[in-house]
């Protein structure tokens, strides 16, 4: 999936808000809290998740590393961001977060409706 796929299959409502949950647990998972209840659409939820990634990569470090884990994130992935231009650290780290997530809400749609 990329993120053309995940702004057409999380236009719907019902995916993006099981997606924006999912994102909420698992931050919760590890101690982070987030709220993301304002957000309604996939680039306002991108926004409020790079924000927060910067908030907590300063005060909560260890924590954020855990998510990654959590989440199970790539770790080439995760290798290449953190090669990358720091200008778009935040942007592209917040965007492979939503993307690994929407993977998840996926196949847990597949596989209740089977």
């Amino acid at each position: 999936m990329n993120e053309i796929e995940l702004k057409k299959q999380f236009s719907n409502t019902q995916y993006f808000e099981q997606l924006r949950n999912q994102v909420e647990k698992d931050f919760a998972l590890v101690g982070l809290k987030v709220d993301y209840s304002l957000c309604h659409d996939l680039e306002k939820l991108e926004k409020h998740l790079r924000e927060d990634l910067r908030f907590f990569s300063i005060n909560q470090p260890r924590a954020l590393m855990q998510i990654f884990y959590s989440i199970d994130l790539n770790e080439q992935r995760l290798a290449q961001l953190l090669e990358g231009k720091q200008d778009q650290y935040y942007s592209e780290l917040s965007k492979s977060i939503l993307l690994r997530e929407a993977q998840k809400v996926i196949l847990r749609i597949h596989y209740s409706s089977h």
